[in-house]
């Protein structure tokens, strides 16, 4: 009887293993079968049926340097609630403002590999990849924010989306950064004369450290995150920078003495990294488009406006301005800008100087 029993149990065990092999192996089958493999710049959602397109939903990690109250910023927001409304939630743009992601060159970077998808970055710094992207800010090129504006929108920035497009990136369209005005905490600034001696602090970018050397100025190049306290401590005695990034960064509270020069003009472009771009479906390339355009309208309304408010807000706390006659700074900086052009491909920044003429 025992051995009678014990091959019944034997064998009722065998069973009870083969159905809880079976069973596993359908659980495993079935997880395999509803994953999907995520790329950059994309999740899909759907279970039953992972190519389908329509109902794949993209996540687009989007950087930017400016602070949270900046037009660019307050533009971004309007920008992610219309994608995601427009798209019935198949998009989604995650924002990172204030270098949150990292500094601008490492970011840019992270955007040419895909590592981020997207972000709102000057043609200065993206001259890292090729001197060419600097003719945008060469000194004194346009006449005002309509001119700028007119230029980027047509030929001249076509030129720039196309040399973009060699470096793995696919620029959208030109968001207003500023035209650069000049601060410091010596003395007011009428006159180029003025300038001899301040040791300014610029960007790491040619064309600002060719303007401030060409106006007698000593350029020295801190990094963004270190300018208030280098003011703070005598390290530099000014900046240059756009109006707008002088009052949300509180850069007025070291350097009391603003001179309007709008001496060069800087774009903050909106770039994509050009294989996650090619890789959405059409109708989402069609939707992100739109409501990019959207916002840079809106972005540039709000910078104009900004503009505009910011001088009286800051004259209210104690900061003077003074608004030389540029011609003496046109003439003073035109060793720069030929030293500039000798820097570049000449037929590309002729033809660029050429459109930008023909658009006023």
């Amino acid at each position: 009887n025992m051995n009678i029993g014990g091959i019944f149990v034997k064998k009722r065990s065998a069973i009870l293993l083969l159905l809880s092999l079976i069973l596993l192996t359908f659980l495993f089958s079935g997880c395999s079968n509803n994953s999907s493999t995520n790329t950059p710049g994309k999740t899909s959602t759907n279970d039953t049926a992972p190519d389908s397109e329509s109902e794949k939903t993209y996540t687009i990690k989007l950087s930017h340097p400016s602070a949270e109250d900046h037009p660019m910023h307050i533009a971004c927001l309007q920008m992610a609630e219309e994608a995601a409304e427009k798209s019935n939630g198949r998009l989604n743009i995650e924002i990172y403002a204030n270098n949150a992601l990292g500094d601008a060159t490492d970011v840019i970077d992270q955007i040419q590999q895909g590592v981020v998808d997207a972000g709102l970055y000057t043609t200065g710094q993206l001259s890292a990849y090729d001197v060419n992207f600097n003719v945008v800010a060469f000194p004194f090129l346009y006449d005002g924010f309509d001119h700028v504006f007119q230029a980027l929108d047509g030929d001249a920035g076509d030129m720039i989306k196309d040399l973009a497009e060699k470096y793995n990136f696919h620029i959208m369209n030109f968001w207003d950064f500023g035209f650069r005005q000049i601060t410091n905490s010596v003395h007011p600034i009428n006159t180029p004369e003025d300038m001899k001696g301040l040791k300014m602090r610029v960007p790491s970018e040619p064309v600002n450290e060719a303007t401030m050397r060409a106006l007698g100025a000593v350029p020295t190049t801190i990094a963004f995150s270190e300018l208030y306290m280098a003011m703070q401590q005598g390290v530099c005695d000014g900046q240059e920078n756009p109006l707008t990034t002088i009052f949300t960064n509180k850069l007025y509270e070291a350097n009391k003495y603003v001179a309007m020069v709008d001496y060069c003009y800087n774009t903050s472009a909106l770039v994509f990294n050009l294989d996650m771009w090619n890789e959405l479906p059409e109708d989402l390339q069609k939707i992100l488009t739109e409501v990019g355009e959207n916002a840079k309208n809106y972005d540039r309304q709000l910078a104009i406006e900004a503009n505009d408010s910011t001088v009286a807000e800051m004259e209210a706390l104690g900061v003077e301005f003074t608004y030389p006659d540029l011609s003496a700074f046109r003439e003073a900086v035109q060793p720069a800008l030929d030293e500039l052009v000798a820097s570049v491909d000449k037929d590309f920044a002729n033809q660029y100087m050429d459109l930008v003429d023909a658009a006023r």
